[in-house]
């Protein structure tokens, strides 16, 4: 990189990581004051937005996969970076869920030389914990979105899951956010959500539920609509479309924005065995304006951020108004055309495997 980029460098007026000062390959300068212990992390995919301000809509910039950016500052989700573009060095803000420690893929024994970030040879061997140390909040957390039974280690089906309400969801957010807070929950904080009375109702992570709603449209914004997840360390950063989970909004009505929603995931584990669950066939369903049941455990997504002000949406965060998610997705039901279904009953309901 051409020496140039160092007045651009020390414009920034934040002493520079030696890891960052390498990636951008600048000289050594009496221009560019160095921070032994600032920290630098790495971009964990490609065309990572970059933004102009906190929580921001905008992107000035698109970061690939390997990026070394400097941590100037963090604020809730979000993380306020230094980084290189062309020869020219920039300050902006971008959310966490696109930064991963560098370590990840520059340490051949924790990746055992696999591509950068990923962390297992395929899904077979991808543990529970994920890219995570096992026991470890993020391990933990993935650990959760991995289970395919409820808190009692019993199987999950239609019969033995509790209809529950967008209503009960958005009561289950608002519990939840006088519980825990932060990004990173341990074992005994993530344990406060186990068990939350919601009327007559008593749910939490890992209880079984059913909820009925409608998918949320497919639109020309990329991750509108059902679509494709990205790498996440749940999946070892696998990223063939069989590897990564299904994102698929749920919305009460039809019309309905996402940001009126929730979240439900498919996980790639498993999945071959319902062959009919597809993005396409998701989009299908959505096309036909059917009435769809999820049946699955409540998980609770603490690292993102509700995102429920349809007027004023927060950058790349999921739109939702709770981060209770049904997630994994164990069964998945139609309603018959002409049929008027709800999730306390069975009748026209059709199971899509």
């Amino acid at each position: 990189m051409p020496n140039q980029l160092v007045p651009s460098l020390a414009a920034l007026g934040v002493a520079l990581a030696p890891a960052f000062l390498k990636f951008a390959e600048a000289p050594r300068s009496a221009d560019l004051d160095a921070d032994e212990d600032a920290e630098t992390q790495c971009i964990s995919g490609d065309d990572a937005p970059v933004h102009p301000r906190f929580q921001s809509s905008a992107t000035q910039a698109r970061l690939r996969e390997g990026s070394v950016v400097q941590i100037v500052s963090k604020r809730k989700n979000w993380r306020h970076i230094a980084y290189v573009e062309g020869e020219e060095a920039s300050l902006g803000w971008i959310t966490k869920s696109y930064l991963e420690p560098c370590e990840a893929s520059d340490d051949p024994d924790r990746d055992g030389g696999h591509a950068p970030g990923v962390c297992a040879d395929d899904l077979d061997s991808c543990p529970v914990n994920g890219c995570a140390n096992d026991g470890a909040p993020h391990g933990i957390f993935n650990e959760r979105k991995r289970s395919t039974v409820d808190s009692h280690g019993s199987v999950i089906t239609f019969d033995s899951a509790t209809p529950i309400t967008m209503a009960n969801m958005a009561t289950l957010q608002t519990r939840a956010s006088g519980l825990v807070h932060g990004e990173s929950l341990t074992a005994q904080e993530r344990s406060l959500l186990d068990s939350i009375s919601v009327g007559n109702k008593t749910l939490g992570e890992g209880v079984a539920v059913r909820l009925a709603g409608f998918l949320a449209h497919h639109g020309s914004r990329p991750a509108s609509g059902t679509h494709l997840g990205g790498k996440e360390s749940v999946n070892c950063k696998l990223s063939e479309p069989d590897q990564v989970d299904f994102h698929i909004p749920l919305i009460p009505h039809l019309g309905d924005e996402e940001c009126e929603g929730i979240v439900v995931e498919m996980i790639p584990q498993g999945r071959e065995d319902h062959p009919s669950w597809t993005v396409e066939n998701l989009r299908d369903i959505e096309e036909t304006q059917r009435q769809v049941l999820f049946v699955g455990p409540l998980f609770y997504d603490n690292e993102h951020h509700v995102n429920a002000d349809c007027a004023s949406l927060v950058g790349s965060e999921p739109r939702r108004m709770s981060l209770w998610e049904i997630h994994p997705v164990i069964e998945l039901y139609v309603c018959d055309p002409g049929q008027t279904c709800t999730a306390t009953s069975k009748t026209g309901w059709k199971r899509v495997d």
